[in-house]
């Protein structure tokens, strides 16, 4: 199943600077690997990045793929955008994010800043967040608080935030 995002779109209507094949995001069942690839077998249901793939076979680089969880089929996984799989790599794969702990997240109004946002929620981190004032009503709605949000360019954010995470 493929998935369709903001920049597939830009770039079928030419609203993007450099050319490219549209087709990044989807789904599938891997039918093999090579031979270093030792965390899927033919058969995984996958779902990831799979870069100029809309069609019914995709090459795809095993490190930008994860496994789809059982209770979704593909086309469930196929939407899920690529920002949730950057936050996913980034604050389970690498940080290792656990709850109790608190993360702060840049641009949190943004894509892949909403992701993170949700994502860590959802591990029971606490968020710090940062955006441009005029979006602070999403990241409220989203249930920050004004403690909890700041624009990273006034002087001080840090400092505050600092505060508000114990000194950390």
């Amino acid at each position: 199943a493929a998935g369709l995002n903001f920049r597939d779109v830009l770039m079928t209507v030419g609203m993007t600077p450099e050319p490219g094949d549209i087709g990044n995001e989807g789904s599938g069942v891997v039918l093999e690997t090579g031979s270093g690839v030792r965390d899927l077998r033919p058969g995984d249901r996958v779902m990831g990045l799979f870069p100029g793939a809309y069609g019914p076979l995709a090459v795809a680089d095993h490190r930008y793929l994860a496994r789809v969880p059982e209770s979704w089929d593909h086309a469930e996984a196929a939407a899920v955008p690529a920002v949730y799989l950057t936050a996913y790599l980034v604050l389970v794969d690498e940080v290792k994010l656990r709850a109790g702990e608190t993360v702060l997240v840049h641009s949190a109004a943004g894509g892949v800043g909403q992701a993170a946002l949700g994502l860590a929620r959802h591990l029971g981190a606490r968020v710090l967040a940062t955006a441009s004032p005029g979006k602070w009503d999403l990241l409220r709605s989203s249930g920050l608080t004004d403690d909890e949000i700041a624009h990273s360019r006034e002087p001080g954010f840090e400092e505050r935030f600092r505060a508000a995470a114990g000194g950390v």
